[in-house]
């Protein structure tokens, strides 16, 4: 059952401004989340902002983003305090099966755009697999090379000013990020 929610674009519509405010909240606490060097901070900043993400993406009726999003939480949850890399590795087979299935359960129940859903679910798979690695750096670089891009169209389509706010500095903010993190090893050396 679909339940859409009057998002007009107009300043003057409440729901828009709520639909809006929690998606810059959102913004804040997940551009923030890269500048930390320590994955477990990071993923808390993360799970935080993809509670944000999942409200702000439910209320626009995107049901693949609000789906993706609330695996998120669990995601971040998980890989905080996961530290056998075995256990890693079969939770990341089994959340990936669940972006999967939640992007088949969007399209066939929710009609979402095959397009969208591929996209988001995706994004999510490929950033699931980088935060598994435990490596900043590789979870810097994937999220710039394809889960922001990703997230960005599925942004602009939902008209989420947050969210493209939110994907735009999260590309600026890692690549300040790989630059500090490169000068404080030039600078022990």
């Amino acid at each position: 059952m679909n339940v859409y929610l009057d998002l007009t674009p107009s300043f003057t519509n409440p729901m828009f401004i709520i639909y809006q405010s929690i998606g810059i909240l959102a913004v804040i606490l997940c551009v923030i989340s890269f500048q930390f060097k320590e994955n477990k901070i990071f993923l808390a900043f993360q799970c935080v902002s993809s509670v944000l993400w999942a409200i702000h993406f439910g209320l626009a009726s995107a049901i693949a983003a609000c789906i993706c999003n609330s695996l998120c939480i669990i995601r971040s949850i998980y890989y905080a305090f996961a530290k056998n890399k075995k256990a890693r590795n079969i939770f990341t087979v089994i959340i990936s099966i669940c972006f999967l299935l939640a992007a088949i359960f969007s399209i066939i129940f929710f009609n979402e755009k095959i397009y969208l859903a591929i996209l988001t679910c995706s994004a999510s798979i490929v950033s699931s697999i980088a935060i598994s690695l435990d490596n900043p750096k590789i979870l810097r670089y994937t999220q710039l090379a394809y889960v922001s891009p990703c997230w960005l169209v599925n942004n602009f389509i939902y008209l989420s000013i947050g969210g493209i706010i939110c994907e735009s500095m999260n590309v600026v903010s890692v690549i300040i990020s790989l630059f500090r993190f490169k000068m404080f090893r030039k600078n022990q050396n």
